[in-house]
């Protein structure tokens, strides 16, 4: 069974589709889902999401690569913990 990995891209020009980086992305590995996220109107981030092996190759392949006049920066996601109703916010 495949395991899917997610990226955070940074650093994207404005006006960057998910069309865009779904295209980008899928030279190096079969992407599932892909969500941008605009921070202020020079540059903005994105979320990739692709099977484990894939998402290796990308992050070795595009971390650092000038696209669209923007250097990309390409990091493996790590989703910050978020409290459910059954957890102790302070375990102390």
């Amino acid at each position: 069974m495949a395991i899917e990995r997610t990226l955070i891209v940074g650093n994207i020009s404005p006006g960057t589709s998910p069309h865009d980086l779904r295209t980008l992305f899928s030279k190096v590995a079969t992407v599932t889902t892909v969500e941008v996220r605009s921070l202020i109107p020079t540059t903005a981030s994105a979320l990739v999401s692709m099977y484990e092996r894939g998402a290796a190759a990308a992050l070795e392949q595009l971390d650092g690569r000038v696209w669209r006049g923007h250097a990309l920066t390409v990091r493996k996601y790590q989703p910050s913990y978020q409290f459910d109703e059954h957890d102790d916010p302070d375990p102390w």
